[in-house]
């Protein structure tokens, strides 16, 4: 368990944003704020393309502010929190769950930051066996269908992923493929 969040801690370090070459950047540390157009040269223009100059600045390090780690205990449980200079913030708690024989990390947290409109934006989450599940305001949510005929299909889709699940759950080994149900399919 330690390796892996000493791996997540590494991989995150990696993708520094200056280890990706950006330029010089204005305004509010945190926010993207696009590089700036280079000047291409035109017919007639005195001036060629390798004459543009990079000028590159390494970004100025940012400090952490707090930090906590509390590592697996017995009941494999294990948390962590920090917090930078630039207002980032995150938090998690996890614990090793037993999925089909197969250990799985489950996690669940909330990270924060302030973006370039000066607005403080958090996202909760968590993370099972099933994947990661952000939440929060600013999220696209999912579009109800329009037309009669979409949503039947949908809900179809939907009862007929529903039986499947409820099939495979009561056979316990099943390697034989079952027909489509009735009714799938039919208008």
């Amino acid at each position: 368990m330690r390796s892996f969040i000493a791996i997540c801690l590494v991989a995150a370090a990696a993708a520094s944003p200056t280890k990706l070459g950006q330029t010089r950047r204005q305004g509010r540390q945190g926010g993207y704020i696009a590089p700036a157009e280079e000047r291409q040269a035109s017919y007639g223009n005195v001036a060629a393309a390798s004459s543009v100059v990079d000028t590159r600045v390494a970004a100025e390090p940012i400090g952490i502010r707090s930090q906590s780690f509390d590592g697996p205990n017995e009941d494999s449980l294990f948390s962590y929190a920090f917090e930078t200079e630039n207002d980032i913030s995150q938090s998690a708690t996890g614990s090793m769950r037993n999925v089909d024989g197969a250990d799985v990390v489950v996690m669940e947290g909330s990270y924060s930051y302030v973006g370039v409109d000066g607005n403080t934006w958090t996202v909760d989450w968590y993370a099972d066996e099933t994947g990661f599940h952000p939440s929060a305001p600013f999220l696209p949510k999912s579009v109800e269908p329009i037309h009669p005929e979409i949503k039947a299909a949908v809900e179809a889709q939907l009862r007929f992923a529903a039986e499947e699940d409820a099939a495979a759950a009561a056979s316990t080994r099943s390697e034989s493929y079952a027909a489509p149900l009735a009714g799938y399919g039919s208008y």
